[in-house]
């Protein structure tokens, strides 16, 4: 089968910018800017055909996620103007319903997956590509985090391939938001952090009676819709602290797990509001037009269309934020040369279903997978492949990836400690003392010199290391927790933060020395306990934290969690906190 993302001859372009399909080009440039005169001429139609319509702006983003479930948040149940066919829940009277459950414990409960409720008015057809995004487990209830990164990528061909199509500009691809690149080694300047301006400009909802902006979307973060960037604070904790963190990645897997950790849903939260200040909040009043209600309304927290995942598809950004991640990643394998292979994800079953322009739809195997998504017939503007270094002839040379030497790091436990410790309500923080004997001290002198039984002091053993030696080190925190609901919170995480107050305030904005990173939640609303993993490569704040630090412990370090911005009530229970080595 065919996954070419460019079919037929280019015809002349019309505008006096050149432009080339095979290039995705930053939202800014000359180039960008025109692809987003098509991509907004092709969303008007999209906006404008009914639901049911497998190329439509509703089943594209419902590709992804759409609201299931009867939550106090939703209020499709009772009307979804955007598509009829998709409310009512339920066999019986939804007002009825809702009366029962408000008189049960005062609150309407989440219920099964509207996959076994639906009414008869829609058709299994219209669900079968729905609810497909990689954030969740599978059906067995494994994690899918592998598949995170080659499933976007695909569904981001086939909402090129109906783009272009729609558009009737075969010049089109589809531009990305470069808030961070993978080579940045600072905070990126306030105008790339700035949102591309025709989505914020002109701040008109799109309506089919008089046509409006179809890349404007009011259910954001109002800073973004007002043309100013993203705060440089954040721009430097979650954006430019993260790519530090992917350069020492070297396993597909752990990559796919830590660019989805950070940038990737700390941009989600960012965008849809969850990233507010109090007082911005208070004067920003958002609308979820996919949950059809005001989501102020009885102190619920802010929650705009990209901060939820069963709304985050339908906001036209959606797709210039995964192009950039899908920038990072085509980075990171150009410079790392390191692919995942069919047996990988073959381990974790996921369907790959999506639809051609004709509304033809194309599934995927997962030696299919692998070969579309090391294949794509586009690069990005610096000259970035997604993987042709392994292409022979238009073919991916899949037996050469297979033969290819590849690393297999042992991951070894140096500490683990039962935390036990909530978060949310009026726990806002917590530190933890994690004993690491000379598991630690063993690790780094085995790794930096080897062949030699020294005494020297741990400062001076990483003086005397080679930058390949040190390059080598990969020390990983794993911060396992259990959650109820969708936590709202971002949890900022902390090594050997120092004990008396003062020092500890200054202490905290000396992020290389002592921040880890953001545990931040973008995961489905759950009734039950779930439990969610979060990972952080702390190599670089140690090694800081040795050579600057005269009373650096080997032998026991502090992990500190701290609840960031405004309180919230999130049902949040640290399970547990280790520390592994890979080599």
């Amino acid at each position: 089968m065919s996954v070419s993302t460019f079919t037929g001859e280019a015809v002349a372009d019309t505008s006096t910018i050149t432009r080339d399909p095979h290039i995705r080009y930053s939202a800014t440039s000359p180039q960008g800017k025109e692809n987003l005169k098509s991509l907004k001429k092709a969303l008007n139609i999209m906006r404008d055909m009914d639901c049911t319509d497998p190329r439509s702006w509703y089943y594209q983003g419902a590709i992804h996620w759409v609201p299931t479930k009867l939550e106090s948040t939703s209020g499709i149940l009772f009307e979804n103007p955007l598509c009829p066919d998709y409310s009512e829940f339920f066999d019986q009277d939804p007002t009825k319903y809702v009366i029962d459950a408000m008189t049960n414990n005062g609150t309407i409960k989440a219920i099964t997956s509207i996959r076994n409720n639906i009414t008869t008015n829609v058709s299994s057809k219209l669900l079968a590509s729905w609810d497909n995004c990689t954030h969740v487990t599978n059906q067995a209830g494994v994690p899918s985090n592998i598949h995170f990164l080659p499933w976007h990528r695909l569904y981001l061909h086939h909402f090129e391939k109906i783009v272009r199509d729609l558009s009737e500009d075969p010049n089109f691809s589809l531009p990305y938001w470069d808030y961070i690149s993978y080579y940045d080694w600072k905070v990126p300047d306030r105008q790339r952090r700035k949102m591309p301006e025709e989505f914020y400009n002109p701040k008109e909802e799109y309506d089919p009676n008089h046509a409006g902006n179809s890349l404007y979307e009011s259910g954001r973060a109002c800073d973004l819709n007002m043309g100013k960037p993203i705060s440089y604070k954040f721009a430097r904790d979650d954006l430019r602290n993260a790519v530090e963190d992917l350069n020492r990645q070297s396993i597909f897997e752990d990559f796919s797990m830590a660019i989805e950790q950070a940038p990737h849903n700390g941009m989600h939260k960012y965008i849809g509001g969850g990233e507010m200040e109090p007082d911005e909040a208070d004067n920003c009043n958002i609308f979820n037009r996919i949950y059809n209600r005001d989501l102020k309304d009885d102190q619920t927290p802010q929650l705009g269309l990209m901060r939820s995942i069963p709304s985050a598809g339908f906001d036209p950004i959606f797709w210039l934020h995964h192009a950039n991640i899908d920038r990072l990643w085509a980075q990171w394998t150009n410079k790392k040369y390191i692919y995942v292979l069919p047996e990988e994800l073959q381990k974790v079953s996921w369907p790959y279903q999506f639809f051609e322009p004709d509304g033809e739809v194309i599934g995927y195997t997962m030696d299919e997978v692998v070969e579309a998504v090391y294949s794509m017939d586009y690069e990005y503007y610096e000259g970035v492949s997604t993987g042709r270094r392994e292409v022979v002839e238009g073919t991916l040379d899949l037996e050469a990836i297979a033969k290819k030497p590849r690393k297999t790091l042992l991951k070894k436990l140096l500490g683990f400690k039962l935390a036990q410790k909530a978060l949310g309500g009026s726990d806002q923080e917590f530190t933890l003392r994690l004993p690491l004997g000379s598991s630690l001290r063993d690790k780094l002198k085995e790794i930096l010199l080897p062949d030699e039984k020294s005494s020297l002091q741990l400062k001076e053993i990483i003086q005397s290391a080679t930058k390949e030696r040190l390059s080598q080190l990969n020390f990983m925190l794993e911060v396992n927790v259990i959650y109820t609901g969708e936590p709202e919170g971002t949890y900022s995480v902390y090594l050997n933060l120092p004990k008396d107050e003062k020092t500890n305030t200054t202490a905290i904005e000396y992020i290389d020395t002592y921040f880890l990173g953001n545990i931040s939640f973008f995961v489905l609303s759950s009734d039950r306990p779930t439990s969610k993993t979060f990972q952080f490569e702390i190599s670089d704040e140690l090694l800081m934290q040795i050579e600057k630090l005269e009373n650096f412990d080997p032998d026991s370090i502090s992990i500190s969690i701290r609840k960031k911005g405004r309180p919230v009530n999130d049902d949040v229970i640290v399970e547990s906190i280790a520390i592994y080595s890979r080599d």
